[in-house]
């Protein structure tokens, strides 16, 4: 995602302030995903002095659920999605009642059910 005279972004939750940024191996030095380089730091203070939070995900923990699920809980948390048992949210659109919708609208709409679409069999 674009941000005007920011550098690109990986996700964006623009309701939140959150960027959410995987770093592969070439934001480190030497690929080792302890040292971020110096590119990378400097487009994280620059989001950060833009007022987002920045969330970064090292590509390595991408390989498992175990290890994905700690950043998971954190963006749930920051959001204020409560946290799940061993579940995690699916960004892909799926069927929810008789309408289509995304997981953000999803629970969205569960978060506030005064807000829900009224269909024509209500």
């Amino acid at each position: 995602k674009s941000l005007n005279s920011l550098p690109p972004v990986d996700l964006l939750l623009p309701d939140h302030n959150i960027v959410i940024e995987i770093q592969g191996p070439f934001h480190y030095v030497g690929g080792d995903f302890n040292t971020r380089n110096g590119s990378t730091l400097l487009k994280i203070a620059l989001l950060q002095k833009s007022g987002f939070e920045v969330i970064e995900i090292p590509g390595n923990m991408l390989l498992s659920q175990d290890l994905i699920k700690p950043y998971i809980d954190q963006i749930k948390t920051r959001i204020s999605i409560p946290l799940q048992g061993h579940g995690s949210v699916s960004l892909k659109r799926r069927w929810a009642g008789a309408t289509y919708v995304t997981a953000e609208e999803y629970l969205a709409e569960q978060a506030n059910p005064a807000k829900r679409k009224k269909t024509n069999s209500q």
